[in-house]
């Protein structure tokens, strides 16, 4: 019997291997606890995720196709000279302007992964990739991303009186349930999907937890985040809850259109004079509140040097906070010098960001320089 050919089509081992990886429903940290983080080394967990490694794989073998004159190779053939040519191609792209740090980094994830399943699908191979991410952005000399180069999103926040000149209008034109969305937004600072029936994400009454103070919300991917709204509203949270919990528990409150609903906000900024930001920009005003009442909580807790008394303690390390506490006092004292009143400022603003992050659903401190 003839002996079966390899296919050495590079999309179609491609291809193959991210659907090899998928280990859809399966929860990371379990595999973590019983096989250790390598366990989940040649593992994807979730389709986006799958969509977006494979795309990078296949750009990425499309490059070494072309240099190689043909499409028809092993993955195990790849060199790590060959990844290098390739990273070292997006990052001259990186310092001409044309990508973003953040482009590669999660280019060079991406092969990092594909290394991980050629290993244990197809054969050994070792394109020197380094797990250690500082590592890798010395190896390619990919350049950092400075924190004042970091553009807001089409524009600020809305101001407060923006923001309400802009829901009294929504309301008036469109009624009672679109200032409650907008209500919505304002005091949790959810993402639009929550208002809308975009993903099953719709925000539904058993999420609102009047008591505490707090709303269970449903976002990208699956997960979910617990988010302290803003007091200010608790009266119109409550009566949202009393209005819509009629058609029970869980069935969605508002089911609004999301591009309708973005294309009334726009409407209603021209006619009121005011530069549209679409839903992102409540979503914004509330990063604007939040992040100065986390500063002024942060600063209260350093002058009682009560770390109980911070938003959340874990925020900061126990020497990090003491630390921070002698500059305060100092500064408030005058006797502080120039470079550590800015060095205290940094660390102040940093621990706020990364309190705030927590609410705006993301996990990394550059991204609220996109807000405020």
């Amino acid at each position: 019997m003839a002996k079966k050919k390899k296919n050495k089509n590079y999309r179609r081992q491609i291809l193959k291997l991210f659907a090899l990886g998928r280990s859809f429903g399966q929860q990371k940290w379990s595999i973590i606890r019983n096989e250790g983080r390598q366990g989940i080394a040649a593992k994807i967990f979730n389709a986006k995720t799958e969509e977006k490694y494979k795309n990078i794989a296949l750009r990425f073998g499309k490059q070494v196709a072309e240099r190689r004159g043909g499409g028809s190779f092993l993955l195990t053939s790849i060199t790590p000279a060959e990844v290098d040519q390739f990273i070292l191609s997006r990052a001259e792209k990186v310092a001409n302007g044309q990508l973003s740090p953040y482009t590669v980094r999660a280019e060079i994830q991406s092969l990092k992964k594909m290394e991980n399943l050629v290993n244990k699908h197809y054969g050994k191979v070792d394109w020197q990739i380094s797990s250690d991410r500082k590592e890798r952005q010395e190896k390619w000399d990919i350049p950092l991303r400075r924190r004042d180069s970091v553009r807001s999103q089409h524009g600020p926040a809305y101001s407060p009186a923006d923001a309400d000149r802009l829901t009294a209008a929504l309301a008036a034109k469109h009624g009672q349930k679109v200032r409650d969305a907008i209500i919505f937004l304002r005091a949790t600072g959810a993402r639009s999907q929550t208002v809308t029936d975009r993903m099953g994400n719709a925000i539904r009454p058993a999420r609102i937890d009047l008591a505490r103070g707090t709303v269970t919300l449903l976002e990208k991917g699956g997960k979910t985040r617990t988010v302290r709204y803003d007091r200010e509203y608790h009266g119109e949270l409550k009566r949202i809850v009393n209005s819509y919990g009629k058609n029970g528990p869980d069935h969605p409150i508002f089911g609004l259109d999301q591009r309708r609903l973005n294309d009334w906000v726009r409407k209603a900024a021209g006619r009121l004079g005011i530069e549209n930001r679409g839903l992102h920009g409540f979503r914004k005003e509330f990063a604007v509140k939040r992040l100065a009442e986390y500063r002024d909580k942060i600063s209260q807790s350093l002058t009682l040097r009560d770390k109980q008394k911070m938003p959340e303690a874990d925020v900061v390390s126990n020497a990090k906070f003491f630390d921070m506490c002698n500059s305060h006092s100092r500064i408030e004292n005058g006797h502080a010098g120039q470079k550590e009143i800015e060095k205290f400022e940094r660390s102040l603003d940093t621990a706020a960001r990364l309190l705030l992050t927590r609410d705006l659903g993301h996990n990394r401190v550059e991204v609220t320089y996109r807000y405020c």
